[in-house]
């Protein structure tokens, strides 16, 4: 049998009042639920197996940690409100058909879809908005600002439909910091942002349309020249549009650029027009040193470079020179190598240094990372023992442990084995895999930059043929 419960009806016999508190809300399957006009505030989780229907009314997120919403039923809401610094975490699709109002906390969606029917949002701001995809619908032109960031940047959309054809139907916006495929530029396009990408997507109610996007940038973003900024659009790292002729409001801390004339769903993100200075640097990803047969072999990885002459390799040795048997203390840095860049590149470079006469004790390593106009930065330093030979399996603790962005995770085999490191977070979701093959005998360092991570707790894990141990590390920033 199906239920159908006037939420108003209810509130007016118990309370005499339009608006009730609860700490949580569960329908069960087979039962409707109709809000009607009443406010209904919720400081715990929402759980809809039947059919919840918002009418007129206006359900409130108002509890002190972290709300969800799930279940298997049809979520149709009216007016929604935030009212929680822990945020509200959608686990399944439900449609906003009202105004979405922030006042305080995010609105997390993961995988699942948020369906905004009216595009309405209210006091929405950089503390304040949907992290994940957010769905709004579109019945003809029109413009709509999408709200939306990742965990640590908030960088809403506005997206003005032209040109319209089809019947009513949903776009959708995702913004993701991290770097976008990239194997080809748009005529006229020098670079092309590495920092963040949004993905822009329709459903096939809408056949074909022209729209311009705005996007908006800042600090982080390492805009350079607004007057070389544009839009780029791409597809499986193919970047085929832009908009020669956009429009930039702001400086070069903040501000929005326009480009119009795209006809296509895809990556979207910023590009530097010919004569530009906006180079769009990433920095060094990867720095790990590991003990080969009484040899230190280093790498390194870069996303992009731009103008890099080259790598100057410097060592710190305090220990026991097994070459000469003589006691040594390098108080400075001491050069020992140089590898070439790559000058300009768009592309993942890996790089490679054998230091065949390391010395036994305690080494640290570091890169000066040099550009063709001389100028010059330090990378992070990594340090590694070596001399002697671990007799067990051992993960250490990292160091620097609270990081910053950046931290060295260190451990010992006392074998030749295949090796797994990995990063996790703290609902045990894989974040990254530093290592995935063999390694020898030895100690090993890898240095790890976590600079796209929010701040939290995250597990490092140590996985080989004979061992696996896994360790908790704080990211603050």
């Amino acid at each position: 049998m199906n239920y159908q419960y006037k939420f108003l009806t209810i509130i007016i016999i118990l309370f005499a009042s339009n608006c009730i508190r609860s700490q949580s809300l569960k329908i069960g399957e087979n039962t409707e639920f109709d809000l009607g006009s009443a406010v209904i505030s919720i400081s715990s989780d929402i759980e809809i197996d039947g059919t919840f229907t918002g009418n007129n009314g206006k359900i409130i997120f108002s509890g002190s940690s972290g709300q969800n919403i799930r279940g298997d039923g049809a979520i149709n809401f009216y007016d929604m409100e935030i009212n929680n610094s822990g945020g509200v975490e959608i686990l399944t699709d439900i449609t906003v058909h009202g105004n979405i109002n922030f006042l305080n906390g995010k609105i997390y969606t993961s995988t699942n879809k948020l369906l905004s029917s009216s595009g309405n949002f209210s006091n929405h701001s950089s503390s304040s908005y949907i992290v994940g995809n957010l769905s709004i619908q579109y019945s003809g032109n029109d413009t709509k600002l999408f709200c939306v960031g990742s965990n640590t940047a908030y960088r809403p959309v506005t997206i003005d439909l032209t040109d319209f054809s089809g019947t009513s139907g949903y776009l959708s916006v995702s913004q993701t910091d991290g770097s976008p495929l990239i194997n080809t530029f748009p005529d006229s396009v020098t670079a092309i942002s590495e920092i963040r990408f949004w993905d822009i997507t329709k459903d096939e109610s809408i056949t074909s349309f022209s729209a311009a996007i705005t996007l908006t940038w800042g600090n982080d973003d390492l805009v350079s020249d607004i007057n070389h900024l544009t839009v780029v659009r791409g597809s499986e790292g193919s970047w085929d549009q832009t908009d020669l002729s956009p429009v930039t409001n702001g400086t070069t801390e903040s501000g929005d650029v326009t480009g119009s004339g795209f006809t296509d769903p895809g990556n979207f993100t910023f590009g530097n027009i010919e004569g530009g200075t906006n180079v769009f640097p990433v920095e060094l990803v990867l720095f790990s040193a590991s003990v080969l047969n009484d040899i230190v072999k280093l790498e390194w990885k870069t996303e992009t470079e731009i103008n890099t002459y080259g790598f100057d390799i410097e060592k710190q040795l305090i220990g026991e020179d097994s070459y000469s048997n003589s006691r040594k203390s390098f108080e400075d840095w001491e050069k020992i190598g140089f590898v070439e860049g790559a000058g300009n590149s768009n592309s993942p470079r890996k790089y490679t240094f054998i230091d065949d006469y390391p010395g036994s004790g305690k080494i640290k390593y570091r890169l000066k990372i040099i550009d063709n106009d001389g100028s010059s930065e330090y990378s992070d330093v990594i340090q590694i023992t070596t001399g002697d030979k671990p007799d067990k399996y051992h993960l250490f603790q990292n160091y620097p442990n609270p990081f910053n962005a950046a931290t060295s995770i260190r451990f010992s085999l006392p074998e030749d084995s295949r090796v797994e490191l990995s990063i996790f977070n703290e609902l045990g979701e894989l974040v990254a895999t530093l290592i995935s093959k063999g390694l020898g005998k030895g100690f090993h360092t890898y240095h790890y930059n976590a600079e796209l991570l929010p701040s939290g707790i995250y597990l490092y894990s140590l996985k080989t043929d004979n061992y696996q141990m896994t360790k908790k590390m704080i990211l603050l920033k």
